[in-house]
Parts: structure tokens; C-alpha cells; sequence
């Protein structure tokens, strides 16, 4: 009928050579997911900075200042 199979088998080399790949892998996913979060972590003030400015520079367009005198006024400059 047919040739019997053989089972083919890894030698110890190959198979450590395949974890070490695969564990590589996995570890290069690790690292970018933990850069991913320190990002994420360092950009949190700067939008509670930027939702602040947006909110003093509509409170002052909303009592008849126009738009560049309240920037200025957000930026840390004097009302004039």
C-alpha cells in the first residue's frame, strides 16, 4: 500500500533555537506594549494642561474679550 511514515523529530538544538525565537518575540511585544503605556502616562497632563487653556480661553471670549487677548491671558500675560 503506502510507505510507513516516519515521524520526524526536532533535535534539542532546533527545538531550543524555535523557544528562543519564539520567547524573543514575545519579549520584543512586551517591551513595545510597556513604551505604548509610558507614552500614554506622560501625555495625561499635557491634555489636562491643553482642557484648562481651552477652558479660561472661552471664559474670556465669553465676557466680550476676543480671541487673541484671551490667549494672551492664558498664556500668563496681563488683561489690558
Amino acid at each position: 500500500m503506502g510507505k510507513d511514515k516516519k515521524t520526524k523529530r526536532c533535535s534539542k538544538s532546533k527545538r531550543f533555537q524555535w523557544w528562543l525565537f519564539g520567547a524573543t518575540g514575545l519579549g520584543a511585544r512586551l517591551i513595545t506594549a510597556l513604551a505604548l503605556i509610558t507614552i500614554a502616562i506622560k501625555l495625561e497632563p499635557v491634555k489636562n494642561e491643553a482642557k484648562l487653556f481651552n477652558i479660561c480661553v472661552n471664559e474670556f471670549k465669553a465676557t466680550g474679550q476676543n480671541a487673541s487677548s484671551a490667549v494672551n491671558f492664558c498664556n500668563g500675560g496681563n488683561l489690558k
